[in-house]
C-alpha cells in the first residue's frame, strides 16, 4: 500500500472517534455575527492546515455544525478541537487573522493575529559631499577642547562648543572616523566599537576536504541549495589575515555543534533536500559537528584569531534542536514508523525518494509522531 493512501486509511478510522476530531482535511465551520465564512485550506505538513480571515469586529464562532456546547477562545493558544464544542472568539476590531488546524489523533487549532506592515516612513535625504569641511557634533563622545583625530586623513583639532571641523580625506565620500589624540594606552574593550564580521562557516571557506561529507551527507548534485559545501573551521583559520585586513575585531561563526545528520524537505514545496549547514538544527549541543572540524581545529582558530586581536562569536541556538530526519531515526533509533510503512524505504532510509507526485516533505506520512520511541530525542518533559 502507498503511504499516503495508508495514512488517509489512519485518518478515516480517527473520524470515528466519538470525541476528537481527526479528518484529512479540517471539517469546521466558521461564522461571524451569524454570516458564514468561506475556509480555504493550505496543507503545511501532515494533518496541518492553515487558513488567513479577513474579519469585521465581532463575534467569531469555530467548530462544527450544530455543536452542542461553546466555550471562549484564546487568541496564540493551542486549543482541543472537540467534535461537540464550538469555540468562539470576540474580535476587537476589523484585522486578519491566521487559523491553524491540527486534525490528528490530539485535533486542535490556534488563532493567530496577523500583525500589518507598518507603512514605510519617508527617506532622509543624504547630502552629497563636494570636498568641503564637515562639522560634526561629538559633545556627547568627546570634552570640551580634546583634541581628536581623522583617522583616514590624519588631521587633528580640538573640540570647540561640543563639536569640530574637519575636511575629509579624498576618496571617503565625506566620512569621518574619529579617535582620541592621547588614547589610554589600555582602553577597556567596548563592544559598542567592534566590527563584527558574520560568517556561514560552512560557505565560507574549506580548509579540509576530507571531512566534506560526514555522516554520510551528500551533495544533491543540482543547485545545492540546502547541502553542505564544505567550509569548516581550518578554512576560517585560513582566512584571519584576510579578515584582519578590514580592521575586523570580531568573528561571529555559526553554530558549530554537532547538527542532524539528515535531511528535511526544504522550502514550502520540498522541493531540495536541506541540511544544517547554518547550525540551528542542533543533534547534540555536547559536540562539535564533524564538518566543521575537530576540536584541535577550534582551538587552533581561537589562537589565531587572538593572536590577531579578533575574538571569537559562537552563535547558539538553545530554544530549539533539529527536526526529525529519516538517517537519525535509523542511526539512532529515533521514534518510530507507521504500522507497515517500513517497507517503504531502502536500507539507507536517507536514500528514500517520492513518488512523482509528491515531494520531499512527504516522508512524514511514514512517521509516527506519537510513538514512544521519541522519548528517546524528545518529550513532552
Amino acid at each position: 500500500m502507498h503511504p499516503r493512501t495508508r495514512a488517509c486509511h489512519l485518518l478515516a478510522f480517527a473520524i470515528a472517534l466519538p470525541t476528537q476530531l481527526a479528518l484529512a482535511e479540517p471539517s469546521i465551520t466558521a461564522r461571524i455575527a451569524d454570516q458564514p465564512i468561506e475556509l480555504r485550506w493550505h496543507e503545511m505538513q501532515a494533518e496541518r492546515y492553515s487558513t488567513e480571515l479577513t474579519l469585521p469586529a465581532g463575534r467569531l464562532e469555530l467548530g462544527t455544525a450544530g455543536a452542542a456546547r461553546s466555550q471562549p477562545l484564546a487568541a496564540y493558544r493551542k486549543q482541543a478541537l472537540e467534535r461537540d464544542t464550538a469555540l468562539r472568539f470576540d474580535v476587537p476590531a476589523p484585522g486578519r487573522y491566521r487559523l491553524i488546524v491540527d486534525t490528528g489523533a490530539d485535533a486542535s487549532l490556534r488563532l493567530l493575529p496577523i500583525k500589518e506592515a507598518e507603512p514605510a516612513k519617508p527617506g532622509i535625504p543624504c547630502p552629497v559631499w563636494r570636498g568641503e569641511p564637515v562639522s560634526v557634533k561629538v559633545d556627547g563622545v568627546f570634552a570640551e577642547g580634546e583634541r581628536v583625530r581623522d583617522a583616514y586623513s590624519g588631521q587633528a583639532t580640538a573640540v570647540h562648543d561640543g563639536q569640530v571641523t574637519l575636511t575629509p580625506a579624498a576618496g571617503s565620500d565625506g566620512l569621518l572616523l574619529l579617535e582620541a589624540v592621547e588614547a589610554p594606552a589600555d582602553m577597556p574593550y567596548d563592544w559598542r566599537n567592534a566590527t563584527v564580521y558574520f560568517v556561514i562557516t560552512d560557505r565560507f571557506a574549506n580548509g579540509d576536504p576530507s571531512n566534506d561529507r560526514s555522516y554520510g551527507r551528500q551533495p544533491d548534485g543540482e543547485q545545492e541549495i540546502g547541502t553542505f559545501h564544505g567550509g569548516d573551521l581550518k578554512g576560517l583559520a585560513g582566512k584571519l589575515d584576510y579578515l584582519a585586513e578590514f580592521g575586523v575585531s570580531a568573528v561571529w561563526i555559526t553554530a558549530p555543534y554537532e547538527q542532524i545528520h539528515g535531511w528535511v524537505g526544504g522550502g514550502d514545496k520540498g522541493d531540495f533536500r536541506h541540511y544544517g549547514y547554518h547550525g540551528y538544527y542542533a543533534l547534540d549541543y555536547t559536540e562539535l559537528d564533524a564538518n566543521m572540524g575537530s576540536e584541535a581545529d577550534l582551538r587552533e582558530l581561537m589562537a589565531e584569531a587572538h593572536a590577531r586581536g579578533i575574538r571569537v562569536l559562537f552563535d547558539v541556538v538553545m530554544n530549539h534542536p533539529g527536526y526529525s530526519t529519516l538517517a537519525d531515526m535509523q542511526t539512532f533509533g529515533f521514534g518510530g514508523l507507521r504500522e507497515g510503512m517500513a517497507q517503504y524505504l531502502p536500507a539507507q532510509w536517507t536514500d528514500w525518494q517520492p513518488e512523482s507526485h509528491e515531494n520531499l516533505h512527504a516522508y512524514h506520512n511514514l512517521v509516527d509522531y506519537q510513538h514512544p520511541d521519541w522519548v528517546k530525542w524528545w518529550g513532552k518533559d
